[in-house]
């Protein structure tokens, strides 16, 4: 596996496989499987659980990792292709991130969508220009749209708790004076229309009614984009 950048890019069988080694190395811990091994993490967003659960995985496993955080005892990096640098930023991501990546054996970037429009944020412009500029291993850590990790880990959760394949999935939203960004909520929704089989090669937002062009706000939702695909009639539903 070079990339982890979205589960739609897997075959069911290759997640459930994967879910198993994470149980395996539960069970049967590998101190030196990573020794020597470097993990870069660039968090151009806060991160609680995330940041802490890879810097321990990789300890764990016998690596160690290093962390950027832009701006913050590190230059600031521009992300915007054909921005004029006159900012804050003294680096664009064209030239920090081969350099970043040069240093480590694989790669994480967090980069949250920007949330001022939708349509750059569904396209994932600023992650996809950061992920062709990376030769190693890339893992995202979350992007405008997608939290894979996230999902892999809710997805283990089911697994642990006896969740049935057929069973039902509700995810729920309450009131937020702001703007939030689009990534978990998405991601989860393709996570559980996954695990339940009900197949998984497309946009993860189009599991939640949004496509670009759209306003989230619009009637189309969750319940009725999933319903004219003809996913409440399957025995394992997924509800919004």
């Amino acid at each position: 596996m070079k990339r982890f950048l979205d589960l739609a890019d897997f075959e069911r069988d290759e997640i459930v496989a994967l879910l198993e080694l994470a149980r395996r190395l539960e069970r049967h811990p590998e101190p030196h499987a990573l020794a020597g091994k470097i993990l870069g993490l660039i968090f151009f967003n806060p991160s609680l659980r995330t940041l802490a659960s890879f810097q321990a995985g990789m300890a764990r496993l016998g690596g160690s990792s290093f962390v950027i955080t832009p701006g913050q005892g590190t230059w600031h990096l521009e992300t915007r292709l054909g921005a004029v640098m006159n900012g804050t930023a003294a680096e664009h991501v064209r030239e920090g991130i081969p350099a970043l990546a040069s240093y480590c054996d694989a790669l994480g970037i967090r980069a949250f969508a920007d949330l001022k429009d939708l349509r750059t944020d569904l396209a994932e412009t600023h992650f996809k220009t950061m992920s062709e500029l990376v030769d190693k291993p890339l893992i995202n850590l979350e992007s405008a749209i997608n939290h894979p990790c996230q999902a892999l880990a809710d997805w283990k959760t089911m697994d642990e708790l006896g969740v049935p394949r057929g069973g039902r999935f509700v995810l729920s939203w309450v009131y937020h004076p702001r703007a939030l960004p689009l990534a978990v909520p998405a991601a989860a929704l393709h996570m559980a229309a996954d695990a339940a089989g009900l197949g998984h090669h497309h946009h993860p937002l189009d599991a939640a009614g949004l496509q670009a062009g759209e306003h989230p706000q619009d009637d189309i939702g969750p319940v009725g984009d999933l319903q004219a695909r003809g996913i409440g009639d399957h025995p394992a539903d997924v509800t919004c």
